[in-house]
């Protein structure tokens, strides 16, 4: 058995491949994986994309001489797959290669999967140990826990802001708060999930695209709230990726309208004159999304807070002060003793502005 320092090396190396995944994976986790013979690593690999091998797989296949393999230490940030699903097992493939021992930094949350994954190598007369950096791991992969333990999906909200907290002008207008630098972080951050959403008033007042441009080849499902069915098939939201549209009032004429140009629209009740959160996310985890950026007005985002639907936070700081405007909190009233809180923050400072992200603590 390798030397803990070793495992965590190797295993920060695998976490750093796994990362490349970001943005690509969907549903499925972010794993990466490395190989080592006699102290050297011979191969690496990560899960590239939904559908894709899994990252043992991708570490094996680069093994040109596959007697490399024979004897060979096989450390992975997730337990290996044991099912058939897009892609065969990746418990047969370490099996058949001659991979002596694996060193995995946690269990897969994943019913189908969790340990029993390893029981199999465990048969099969390989050596496992599991649980290292698994603190780590698990923030990696925060997105795919929540949508297998809890069946739902993770959820982001974003908000460019002044340092006094305002988002945009007493008369709405918010473009732009940042510069170009963080408005590419944001745009980075739109990447990495698998839906935007926003609200029907920042559609009209904004004309948003809401594309990504940061990440290759990768395509986003736009997600509105539209009660009232306000929206016209012109706006620059339908020109590029799938759009769904949550609604309430029924105007066959738009609903006609709309399903002719490719949108798909999913009627709810509404309560308290806004829709329920908790019916948005099982709508959408439905839909396998996995992840879910809220890019939306006061409105909105003070809705989904308040609601204790928003699992990460991230708000973008532009060095600037406004005075009068709208606050990205407007909605949301608490005293001094049950402030809402943020856990677990960084801050990642640039030159044009700084980015804060947390964990809301809801009570």
């Amino acid at each position: 058995m390798f030397k803990k320092e070793e495992i965590e090396s190797y295993l920060k190396l695998a976490i750093s491949l796994a990362e490349k995944g970001r943005g690509y994976t969907k549903t499925n986790p972010l794993v990466g994986c490395v190989i080592v013979k006699d102290k050297k690593i011979i191969a690496t690999g990560y899960h590239k994309r939904y559908g894709d091998i899994h990252a043992e797989v991708a570490a094996i296949k680069k093994v040109k001489d596959k007697n490399l393999l024979k004897g060979a230490s096989l450390f992975v940030t997730l337990e290996p797959c044991c099912h058939y699903g897009k892609t065969p097992p990746c418990t047969k493939a370490i099996i058949e290669s001659g991979i002596k021992e694996v060193y995995c930094g946690i269990y897969d949350p994943n019913p189908i999967v969790n340990k029993k994954g390893v029981a199999i190598l465990k048969e099969n007369n390989i050596k496992v140990y599991v649980g290292f950096l698994e603190a780590e791991i698990k923030r990696q992969n925060e997105v795919y826990f929540k949508y297998v333990k809890e069946k739902k999906p993770f959820v982001i909200a974003k908000v460019a802001i002044t340092l006094d907290g305002k988002m945009a002008t007493l008369d709405g207008d918010s473009q732009w708060i940042t510069d170009e630098r963080l408005r590419k972080e944001a745009n980075r951050l739109r990447c990495y999930c698998d839906a935007v959403l926003c609200g029907i008033n920042t559609i009209i007042k904004d004309n948003p695209l809401l594309t990504c441009r940061v990440l290759k080849n990768k395509k986003i499902k736009k997600i509105i709230l539209d009660p009232y069915l306000k929206i016209e098939k012109d706006f620059n939201i339908f020109k590029e990726d799938s759009v769904i549209i949550f609604y309430h009032k029924e105007e066959k004429r738009k609903i006609k309208e709309l399903e002719k140009i490719g949108v798909e629209l999913i009627r709810l009740e509404l309560k308290d004159d806004f829709f329920d959160w908790q019916a948005i996310l099982a709508k959408l985890y439905e839909k396998e999304i996995a992840s879910l950026l809220i890019e939306g007005g006061a409105k909105t985002i003070s809705s989904a807070l308040k609601a204790k639907v928003v699992d990460k936070i991230f708000l973008f700081y532009a060095p600037k002060i406004m005075g009068k405007g709208l606050a990205f909190a407007n909605g949301l009233h608490y005293n001094l003793k049950n402030l809402l809180k943020i856990k677990d923050f960084k801050i990642n400072c640039f030159k044009e502005g700084f980015i804060f992200e947390g964990y809301p603590v809801y009570v």
